[in-house]
């Protein structure tokens, strides 16, 4: 018998910084194209977001970088599947997407996690960024590099983690979404604050009203508490191998419901 043994030990820094800033969408082409580094940038959304920001960014990307494309799918969590994934692939490889990519993520959890997946394995790997436009993608999802799609067995159940290149917040984008979508992402930074910031929780609880509303000013300061909480304990258990499981409080039985009832249930 031949033994061999192939040391391989990661050298690799995945640590990425979290913007927030109210307005940083008017900046976001500059700070696209800074990050890309000559890469090819596709951005990816949903039908809704490439109407209200999609094809925007697409202009100021695409008036520095002519080979910059928009891809987009069906909106909602039924289409977070193998098979729209696989369609996004085609559609990225026969548009001559190669190793040199950026993906750019832009859209709610949906979107996400799709794209962060998408990432993961397309040519084995190439980074992308989180630009999250919902207050529960801010919240949660954009953070942490859990990417995946749902499958008839339940949500989440193939993925990978794959962690952004950055992630950027406006907290201006919440104007369009419904209030339902906002309370949403509010009961996502209320459970942070139960499971970590007794403070945080009470300041959700204080400025309950103007978090729901939109308030730039209250979102951004309830989102840089949450965001410091799920950071820190990513940082700590990446992979989910016991410290970061506390961040599925309530998730279990909500992933459920969700499955039960279609996806009709916000996951917030």
């Amino acid at each position: 018998m031949s033994l061999l043994s192939v040391h391989l030990r990661s050298t690799r820094d995945d640590s990425y910084k979290i913007v927030i800033e109210p307005g940083s969408l008017a900046g976001l082409p500059k700070r696209l194209l800074s990050l890309a580094e000559g890469k090819r940038i596709a951005v990816v959304t949903d039908r809704m977001v490439e109407k209200l920001y999609g094809k925007r960014l697409l202009r100021a990307l695409a008036s520095h970088d002519s080979r910059t494309r928009l891809f987009s799918f069906p909106s909602g969590e039924r289409a977070k599947t193998r098979r729209t994934k696989e369609r996004l692939e085609d559609a990225l490889l026969s548009s001559g997407y190669g190793r040199d990519s950026l993906l750019v993520a832009l859209g709610g959890g949906v979107v996400g996690d799709l794209v962060g997946f998408l990432a993961a394995t397309l040519h084995r790997g190439v980074p992308f960024v989180q630009v999250p436009t919902t207050l529960l993608a801010m919240a949660d999802s954009s953070v942490g590099g859990k990417t995946g799609v749902d499958t008839p067995a339940g949500k989440n159940l193939i993925g990978a983690f794959w962690q952004p290149l950055e992630v950027v917040m406006d907290p201006l984008l919440l104007s369009t979404l419904p209030r339902r979508q906002i309370t949403a992402g509010a009961a996502e930074i209320a459970k942070h604050g139960v499971i970590a910031d007794k403070a945080l929780f009470h300041f959700v609880e204080k400025n309950l009203e103007r978090l729901l509303a939109g308030d730039p000013q209250v979102v951004s300061r309830a989102l840089l508490a949450s965001c410091k909480i799920k950071a820190g304990v990513v940082s700590k258990d990446e992979r989910e191998g016991g410290l970061r499981q506390i961040l599925n409080f309530g998730h279990t039985i909500a992933h459920a419901l969700e499955l039960a009832r279609g996806y009709q249930l916000l996951h917030g």
